[in-house]
Formats: C-alpha cells, sequence, structure tokens
C-alpha cells in the first residue's frame, strides 16, 4: 500500500488512478491509442504489463521479485524504458525499498538520473522511502545528489532533512550534495520540522544560518521560533544566526515566536538581544503568556515607538484587559499627554454671514480672533508648525496661530495642469473620461522647513492620484507623485500637516489613553463581544465629581471605531446628552469637543460645569 502511496504523491497525475500496478502476462509493446483512452475512460483500472508502456520489468521491479527481473535483464528487457509518465523500472525498486533489485538494476547499466513527467528519479523515490542503503548505491552509480524533486521544487537534502532521515542527510552530504541549493533550504527545512540534529549536522558542515527563502524571506531561525524548537534556535544563534532579520513582511524570529506561543523560545531570542517593538508587544498582548508583555515592555525603545503604534497597543492592552500595561504605554508617553498645559483650541464658526477663525485659550479663556473670511468657512483647513492653511482661488492663504501675521503664495497651476492633461491622455487610451482636475490641496511643511502642497485628483475607475510640490524660495518645484487606490489617502509621509477635522483617536472619549488626563479620577469600561465598548469616566474638576457614560461602536466601513452615545452628569445634577447619534469627540483636559456626524452640529463642553462654550462651530482642533 506504501508504494501505492508513493507513486500518486509522485505522479500526481490522472492516470495514476489506475490502482495498484499488478502483473499480466501481457507482451511488452504498447496497447492501441484507442485502447489507452478506452481504459482511461473506463475509471479506476488495474495497470498491467502491456498497458501505458508499463513493461514486466518494472512490474518485477516494484514487487521485489529478483528473479524475475534476473531473467528479463538476460533476456534483454531495457531497464531504460519508460512508462507513459516517464517512470523506469529502478523508480519502482527504489520507491519500495528493493535494495537488491536496485543494484542489480544499476549494475545492468540503469541510468539513475533519469527523471519522470513528474520530475522524480530513482534517488528522490529512494529518499522518500527512507532507503539509506539505496540512496548510497545510487549515489555510487552516479546519482546526482543534487537532483531537484517533484518538478523542481524541492532538493534532494531539502528531502531528507525535511524528513528527519540523518543518515541520508550524511550520505548525501558525504557525496557532494549541495548544502547552499536553494539559498540554504535544507537548513531551513529542518528547522522548521524540528530535526535539530541535522540542523546541527548541516551547520557544521558549513550551511549559512542567515540564508533567507527567495520566496517570503524567512531564515531557519524565524522556522525554529516559529515551530518552536528551542533546541535549534539556540544552536543557529551559537552559530551567528542574526535574531533581528525580518522576513517579507517585516516579522522577526521574535515575533513568530511570540503568535506561535512559544514563550521560551521569545525569552531565549530577548536574552540574545532581539529588538523589541510594537509588532512584537502588540502579538504578545494577544497571547496568553503571563510574564511576556511584562519582559518585553522591559526590552523596548520607546522612542522606536510611534504614537500610531502607541495608540494600537493601548487598546490591544485595554481589551485583553491589562491595566498595568496601558499604564505603562502611556507612561511612555507622557510628554503628548491630554493634560497639557500648552495646547489652545483652534477653530471657525459663522457670524453675520462671515467666517471668524480664532485661537481659545483654555487657561485665560480669552479669545483671539485671527482672520475673518467673507463667505462661508474653508471647505479644507490644514495646520502645521503653528500655521494655519486654506486654499482659496488658487492661492495657498497661512496664517501664524502665535501672531496672527498672514502670508499668500500662488499654486504651481500652470504645471499642475501639464500633468493632468498628460494623465487625462494617458487614461483615455483605455478609458472615456473628462479631463482631470485638480479636486483637493493639502498644505503642510517638508521635512526640510520647506512649504509643501500636495494635490489630488481621481479618475472613474477608482484610480487616486497625488502630485507633491515644495517651495524653495520664490518658485515651486516638483518632487514626486502616487498612483493608489481611490479610497487609499495616497498622501506623502514627507510632507507634514494635519486636516483641521483630523481628530486624534487617542482624544476619543473611549480610549485608554484618556487615563493620562490629569483629570481623570477613574475609568470603568468595557469591551464587549461585538467590538463595542461601554463604559463611565470620573472627573474630579474644581472640587466636584462629573461622570461621562459613553458607548462606542466599531466602524461598519473601517477600522475605526464611532461614539454613539455621550451623557454628562456634574454632581448630583440631571445628565445632559452631549452626543445621541454616530459622531466623534475629543477630550483635551477639562473640555470636550463633540461632534454629530453627517453634518450634525459641532459642541465645545466645559465638562466641570457641563456648559457649551463658543457657541456652534463649523471646525476646530487642539493646537499645542
Amino acid at each position: 500500500m506504501n508504494v501505492g502511496i508513493s507513486i500518486v504523491r509522485t505522479a500526481r497525475h490522472l492516470c495514476l488512478l489506475l490502482g495498484l500496478m499488478m502483473v499480466g502476462s501481457v507482451p511488452y509493446e504498447l496497447i492501441n491509442a484507442q485502447d489507452s483512452r478506452s481504459a482511461f475512460s473506463a475509471g479506476v483500472h488495474e495497470l498491467r504489463p502491456g498497458e501505458f508502456g508499463y513493461t514486466k520489468l518494472m512490474a518485477a521491479a516494484l514487487e521485489g521479485n529478483k528473479g524475475e527481473v534476473e531473467a528479463l535483464l538476460l533476456d534483454g528487457a531495457d531497464p531504460d524504458a519508460l512508462d507513459q509518465l516517464g517512470r523506469t523500472a529502478l523508480m519502482n525498486a527504489s520507491a519500495s525499498g528493493h535494495l537488491e533489485i536496485v543494484r542489480l538494476l544499476l549494475e545492468n547499466g540503469a541510468d539513475a538520473n533519469i527523471r519522470s513527467e513528474a520530475g522524480m528519479t530513482a534517488l528522490g523515490n529512494a529518499i522518500d522511502y527512507g532507503s539509506a542503503a539505496s540512496v548510497l548505491a545510487l549515489l555510487e552509480f552516479d546519482a546526482n545528489p543534487n537532483v531537484l524533486m517533484t518538478s523542481g521544487r524541492l532538493s534532494a537534502l531539502e528531502a531528507a532533512a525535511g524528513k528527519g532521515d540523518l543518515v541520508i542527510v550524511d550520505v548525501l552530504i558525504e557525496y557532494g550534495a549541495d548544502i547552499g541549493l536553494y539559498g540554504g533550504s535544507a537548513l531551513r527545512n529542518a528547522a522548521w520540522k524540528g530535526h535539530s540534529d541535522i540542523a546541527s549536522t548541516l551547520v557544521l558542515a558549513g550551511a549559512d544560518v542567515n540564508d533567507g527563502s527567495p520566496a517570503d524571506g524567512r531564515s531557519a531561525l524565524y522556522l525554529a521560533s516559529e515551530n518552536g524548537d528551542l533546541g535549534t534556535v539556540k544552536l543557529l544563534i551559537a552559530n551567528g544566526a542574526r535574531v533581528d532579520e525580518r522576513d517579507r513582511h517585516g516579522l522577526t524570529p521574535l515575533c513568530a515566536a511570540i503568535r506561535s506561543g512559544h514563550a521560551p523560545v521569545a525569552h531565549e531570542l530577548m536574552a540574545a538581544g532581539a529588538l523589541v517593538t510594537s509588532s512584537e508587544l502588540s502579538a504578545a498582548l494577544e497571547s496568553s503568556e503571563p510574564g511576556l508583555v511584562e519582559a518585553l515592555l522591559e526590552r523596548v525603545d520607546s522612542r522606536s515607538l510611534t504614537e500610531a503604534d502607541l495608540d494600537k497597543l493601548m487598546i490591544a492592552a485595554d481589551k485583553a484587559g491589562a491595566s498595568d500595561v496601558v499604564e505603562a504605554l502611556i507612561g511612555m508617553d507622557i510628554p503628548r499627554a491630554i493634560g497639557a498645559d500648552s495646547a489652545r483650541l483652534l477653530f471657525s464658526r459663522m457670524d453675520a454671514g462671515r467666517c471668524i477663525v480664532s485661537v481659545w485659550d483654555p487657561r485665560s479663556g480669552a479669545e483671539n480672533a485671527l482672520i475673518v473670511i467673507e463667505e462661508s468657512c474653508p471647505v479644507s483647513a490644514y495646520v502645521a508648525q503653528g500655521t494655519l492653511f486654506f486654499v482659496e482661488d488658487g492661492w495657498v492663504q497661512g496664517v501664524s496661530i502665535v501672531d496672527g501675521s498672514t502670508f499668500s503664495v500662488d499654486l504651481p497651476i500652470q504645471d499642475i495642469e501639464t500633468r493632468l492633461a498628460s494623465l487625462t491622455a494617458e487614461i483615455q487610451a483605455w478609458a472615456k473620461i473628462d479631463q482631470m482636475r485638480m479636486e483637493s490641496v493639502s498644505v503642510g511643511y517638508l521635512d526640510s522647513g520647506d512649504l509643501a502642497v500636495t494635490i489630488r485628483s481621481t479618475d472613474p475607475a477608482d484610480g487616486n492620484y497625488s502630485y507633491l510640490y515644495g517651495r524653495f524660495g520664490e518658485s515651486w518645484a516638483f518632487i514626486d507623485e502616487k498612483r493608489c487606490r481611490r479610497f487609499d489617502s495616497c498622501l506623502f509621509p514627507g510632507a507634514k500637516s494635519r486636516e483641521i477635522d483630523d481628530w486624534q483617536t487617542r482624544r476619543s472619549v473611549w480610549h485608554p489613553f484618556i487615563h493620562a488626563n490629569r483629570y481623570v479620577v477613574n475609568r470603568e469600561a468595557e469591551w464587549l463581544s461585538t467590538g463595542a465598548q461601554e463604559g463611565k469616566i470620573h472627573f474630579e474638576i474644581d472640587g466636584q465629581s462629573s461622570e461621562l457614560s459613553f458607548l462606542a461602536v466599531q466602524s461598519e466601513h473601517s477600522e475605526g471605531i464611532l461614539t454613539t452615545r455621550i451623557d454628562l452628569q456634574v454632581g448630583n445634577g440631571e445628565p445632559i446628552v452631549l452626543l445621541d447619534r454616530y459622531g466623534d469627540s475629543e477630550l483635551y483636559g477639562r473640555h470636550a469637543l463633540v461632534r454629530q456626524r453627517d453634518g450634525g452640529s459641532l459642541t465645545f463642553f466645559d465638562l466641570g460645569t457641563g456648559e457649551s462654550l463658543l457657541g456652534p462651530l463649523e471646525s476646530a482642533t487642539w493646537v499645542e
């Protein structure tokens, strides 16, 4: 039965459904094509000599009938005859572990390197069967030790290493098998399958411990870590394996060990100096291994964690109920804490048909008007380096938030129109569209401190196109372009700005970073199985207690979370409804911005008194 399974696995061909090979009394020559088609159409069929190129010698070799093989060879049977799948008698003998017949065929001139249509050789079959003696015999008769098995997807050494056959591995190495074939695939296979003895043999024979897979870049250390093979991990590290080598997805061996639940391996990698990043911390928060998160936190370089990294980690820790981890993560980010005194509210509101853009200082309660626009407020406005930007009639208007000084520069309209015309012609070659137009402009600064604008346009086929310009001295220069899907942001990391209505998630009422607010006494929140969060936040403001209760749900259209209800109770007073449908919130110290979605109101509240301040707003954000 093992022979039948081996051959089916080897050939992967429809005709192998014909069943186990049986010996009959049909002549050597092929049956005719019409009979062949009839046999195939009949379904499962017992293969007999004479069918599909199958010879008596092949049948005798498969069955281990040495006397029959000797007689057939003396009678002139061709040891290299092929059946219709390109298999030989030697392959059959090797696949079934008949060493004497393997040697007999080789001594009578059988070619050890013939490949079947499925890519297998006699050596490959002998390795599959696990016969070290047959492997040795084939190598003695010049079988290629670097043969690629199964249509070139696997080397002989890799196959033997994966099977855990140390004797065959030793024999192949002795006869010149290339240890580095396929970028050291044999070592990776041994590491993945947990064969530390074979991994040790390959390393001692000179295998490069840092070779990564051509397909995904994963090293032997990554695979051993993912498999939880502590012995092989120690072996590879001791022989120079790089503990921070990343695969093509940016994952490290440490991350692989954590994701797979192998805490001892994770500790071994950290002891060897493995770098701890947000990926490893995030994976650990999803595991249930005690002490692992704490060990990672002790080793992480907080400077390597961005604000977005910390936000995600806090949410993951909050969902896992790890309040001590949330506290530790907040401690890494206190300079950006919600209760910072330096922040001011930048906002716009309509007054007598005019848009007034102002700054409000929470410490003094003073409101300072920056600019008056004799029409509706800008649809899009951006904040960067203490400056408010908006675009009007082809000009970038800038207003200093500090002193109210203004400036304006014209956009590079001519160059933009030329590029959009060229893009239109390109798209019209395959789709009927009108002339592409400039649809939006975002404004900010480059890392160099120079002014930058990003021009965006979309096409009817969901293409999103962005062009980045920098203003150097008195003129604009084109820097870069991007092509993205329609709903991708398609922004440039080097051009830093923030849209005035792009609120920070970490200041939302549901975010665990609320613990950093100096007015918060405690927070009680529960993540429900639906992904929603229900909770209460208790404040102490000017000696008065107040309580925010809220409900937040997972957005149906993104990975974001939307708040659906916020109620505020000050002291023993009646609850005040701040939000009663989908919306957003941004808490800063004792104040809360609350925005109803879908064109609803934008309101600014004092959490200590419950008062609405500044009247209905058009847009608002906190700036520092």
